[in-house]
């Protein structure tokens, strides 16, 4: 499964890498619905693990996106950038 945000995000309490998973739920009717959430633990009580949906984390980012007033082609060269590196990553997880 690929996350967006996998490797990219590091809790700024910790500084421990924030991973990633899928939650899936089956209706009796049959619908199903996943949700992504990425996830820590809570620096004060490591039993207690802290849960976030993607989709608010997503939000955020599009906000900082928002703001950031970058040329056409710096844009698109941060995007091929990022690309390249979740590529990278993912290649890195597909042959470990």
């Amino acid at each position: 499964m690929e996350f967006i945000f996998r490797g990219l995000i590091k809790c700024a309490t910790t500084d421990k890498v924030v991973t990633a998973f899928t939650k899936k739920k089956t209706y009796k009717n049959g619908d199903s619905v996943e949700w992504t959430y990425l996830r820590t633990t809570d620096p004060n009580n490591i039993a207690k693990v802290i849960y976030v949906k993607e989709e608010k984390i997503l939000k955020e980012v599009e906000k900082v996106s928002a703001a950031m007033h970058l040329e056409p082609k710096l844009l698109n060269d941060v995007i091929t950038y990022i690309k390249s590196s979740a590529d990278s990553e993912q290649e890195f997880h597909t042959y470990r």
